[in-house]
């Protein structure tokens, strides 16, 4: 773990607006990035990352410098952590705590705040009871891999952290929130959102065989189409399909043999990055 320097990197300044922060990146794709801000002032307290970025490929979202070391484990901008924020499974789990419920109607009414000018849907929200953390995932519609800037990502924190507030909800002086993105290797929820993501890899965990239960097999695999309760899939040109893991390609037989999978028969499907 790497902690942030101020040999290495520019500090983060009193507020938001006078520093440029980054969403990470590997070979042009998108990686998970979360972060934390204050509550009255919307400054940033920490970002973390599950991925190197690439300082040409990376976002500006407001003037200033950019961080320049790659990195590859998580960059704190203080003691806070919260691994599970990076688990990827998509799940709405308030842990039936009243304070938490509350925070979940605060959470998606700030999904809404005029400052967005995309579409926004929670991919996951959870709670740490015995710390009154809040854990929170946008899904930004419109994006390729759902994953929003930290721009937004900081107007919702901040509504989102108002909204508690304005409410008076329960503990809400004590709730630290953390908002990030969906993840690298997000969950595909099946059969809704095969379509949207339809152009890549992903890795699919399926019963080849109908009658046996038990039968389990994943692949890395393209769709190709969905049809009634049939999908058609193409083993993706990604390293894991690769002999060996090496760098030779998939020969042009392998790659276009259609592998239909009824998606009733899907059990878990995940974008799959390329690494």
């Amino acid at each position: 773990m790497q902690r942030a320097s101020n040999k290495q990197q520019a500090p983060i300044s009193a507020t938001f607006a006078d520093r440029a922060l980054v969403m990470p990146y590997a070979n042009g794709i998108q990686l998970s990035c979360s972060a934390q801000f204050s509550k009255k002032t919307g400054t940033p307290r920490r970002v973390k990352t599950s991925g190197r970025k690439k300082a040409e490929d990376a976002e500006v979202l407001e003037g200033g410098q950019y961080f320049e070391d790659d990195f590859s484990d998580d960059v704190y901008l203080d003691d806070l952590d919260s691994d599970e924020m990076f688990d990827s499974a998509a799940v709405i789990d308030t842990a039936k705590q009243e304070w938490a419920e509350a925070a979940l109607k605060c959470a998606q009414a700030a999904l809404l705040n005029e400052k967005l000018e995309s579409e926004f849907q929670l991919y996951s929200f959870k709670v740490n009871v015995r710390t009154f953390q809040v854990y929170v995932r946008l899904d930004k519609l419109e994006d390729k891999y759902g994953s929003p800037t930290l721009e937004e990502i900081r107007i919702v924190s901040r509504d989102f952290n108002q909204r508690m507030e304005e409410e008076q909800i329960p503990h809400w002086e004590d709730i630290a929130v953390e908002v990030s993105t969906p993840g690298a290797e997000r969950d595909v929820q099946v059969p809704d959102q095969l379509m949207r993501f339809k152009g890549l890899p992903m890795r699919v965990a399926y019963r080849p065989d109908p009658d046996d239960n038990d039968s389990e097999k994943a692949s890395f695999l393209d769709l190709q189409s969905v049809e009634d309760d049939v999908s058609i899939w193409r083993l993706a040109d990604v390293r894991a399909n690769r002999p060996d893991g090496k760098g030779r390609k998939l020969s042009k037989k392998k790659l276009t043999t259609d592998i239909p999978i009824p998606v009733s028969n899907i059990l878990k499907c995940n974008l799959h990055i390329d690494l």
